[in-house]
């Protein structure tokens, strides 16, 4: 949920110009936004395990 209200905020202020303009492109605009918030957050906690992983195989290679 949190994901989604952040990137409807991102969206609004994305197509803030073309608000006049329609709903179209606001609903469009907070989509992407989206989006680019969650993919962004995969890719955040995907990095944050790789670098687990790669200390846990360190500490082991100590250990042994």
């Amino acid at each position: 949920m949190y994901l989604a209200l952040v990137g409807i905020t991102a969206g609004f202020w994305i197509v803030w110009p073309e608000f006049v303009e329609g709903w179209s492109r606001l609903c469009m605009g907070c989509f992407v936004g989206t989006l680019v918030v969650v993919a962004a957050s995969l890719l955040t906690r995907m990095r944050l395990k790789y670098l687990a992983a790669i200390e846990q195989l360190e500490t082991l290679e100590k250990v042994v």
